[in-house]
């Protein structure tokens, strides 16, 4: 009798590389890192609801009442971008507004350890091809995957840069972690794969990042970092309006 290992074996590759399944992965992570913000946000508002009743008490200064002020205007962007994201038409992007943006949003991800992340944005950088809610996304598992990295590094380093290319922007998180295995670093990529307890972790964060990216002609590699320990991924995304030369 013939085994059937193979027919199915072919359709479960079938599954995954499908264009429907890597949209319930961008679907279910988008949601899970919503909650995760959304948790830290409430966290968020209890604070400013604590300070607030302490000017509304005369017992703060004028400092204290601007970072009312700024806590709240920030908070209040955070959640309205959530309760509206939506994906769109393609169309120019600003990566210095989407780095500025997923920076602010992974400081609200309490699960996660803390780490400072420093942002080296070059000027005049070029608007590239996509959707400005689903790049944030892409940016935001870097992010989380390089904060995870550093749970156990002290001092945690996180850096992202952005400059620009002949073909559109390259941008990079960088982190001193415990960087990944040479024979992992595509493997990484792939649904379910993790290197963590999948009691906390689902390891779909780079499937959907390399996903978003590449509906959109972009690439994501993982790379080790030539200046010491740690993990560099680099997305490489195309302009909206690539030069081209004249004939």
């Amino acid at each position: 009798m013939t085994s059937p290992q193979p027919e199915r074996s072919g359709l479960l590759h079938g599954l995954l590389e499908s264009r429907d399944f890597h949209e319930l992965l961008v679907f279910v992570d988008g949601a899970a890192a919503s909650r995760g913000m959304l948790a830290g946000l409430a966290h968020e508002f209890a604070n400013i609801h604590q300070a607030m009743q302490l000017t509304t008490a005369g017992g703060g200064s004028s400092s204290a009442q601007r970072w009312v002020d700024d806590a709240m205007n920030r908070a209040v962007a955070v959640l309205r971008a959530i309760t509206t994201s939506s994906e769109g038409e393609v169309g120019p992007v600003v990566m210095a507004d989407v780095v500025a943006e997923a920076l602010e949003w992974q400081r609200f991800q309490k699960r996660l350890p803390e780490a400072h992340a420093e942002a080296t944005l070059a000027d005049n950088l070029p608007a590239v091809r996509g959707h400005h809610a689903r790049f944030r996304q892409a940016l935001l598992a870097l992010l989380t995957n390089a904060k995870e990295a550093v749970r156990d590094g002290s001092p945690a380093e996180i850096r992202v840069s952005a400059r620009a290319m002949s073909d559109g922007v390259q941008v990079s998180v960088e982190d001193n972690g415990h960087g990944v295995p040479d024979h992992e670093r595509e493997r990484v990529f792939e649904p379910f794969f993790t290197t963590r307890s999948r009691a906390t972790h689902a390891g779909v964060g780079l499937t959907v990042c390399r996903y978003l990216v590449g509906r959109v002609g972009g690439t994501v590699v993982i790379e080790g970092r030539s200046d010491g320990p740690g993990t560099r991924a680099v997305m490489q995304l195309p302009a909206w309006a690539p030069r081209r030369n004249a004939a």
